[in-house]
């Protein structure tokens, strides 16, 4: 039970760091990579909640610092779009994703209601169907 609430802790923290970087706090290199591996390693987390707030806390980090490697990132997203153990995860992973592969498509996505991740998600699915649609 204290590695759920140490999880949870942490992923509330990754998420404010990603928050107050809205609010135009630069990062620094080295907390850009500790972010990064505490993304990694939430993304491996048995606690459903820790792994779809990272996807989240994801996308986030991809808005406001568009210029980091990600590779290592999306080869993790990748994996739990076809093996995450819930249907949930397992889509929510597509999106993201589809968010890192074509950030392009959602340039006026605004995230300013951090509070309600699952109106981006959404944001993000219809924005799929939509480009989809109209390139056929």
């Amino acid at each position: 039970m204290k590695s759920v609430f140490k999880y949870f802790v942490f992923s509330f923290l990754v998420l404010s760091i990603f928050q107050a970087s809205a609010q135009s706090v630069v990062l620094k290199d080295e907390q850009l990579k500790s972010a990064e591996v505490n993304i990694l390693h939430n993304l491996d987390s048995d606690v459903n909640g820790i792994v779809e707030s990272t996807l989240f806390g994801i996308m986030l980090m991809k808005k406001y610092y568009p210029d980091q490697d990600y590779t290592e990132m999306k080869n993790e997203v990748y994996l739990l779009s076809s093996e995450g153990s819930t249907a949930e995860i397992r889509l929510k992973a597509q999106l993201t994703a589809m968010y890192l592969d074509f950030t392009g498509w959602f340039s006026d996505v605004d995230f300013a209601d951090k509070d309600n991740p699952h109106k981006y998600f959404a944001k993000i699915s219809e924005r799929i169907q939509t480009n989809l649609l109209t390139s056929n």
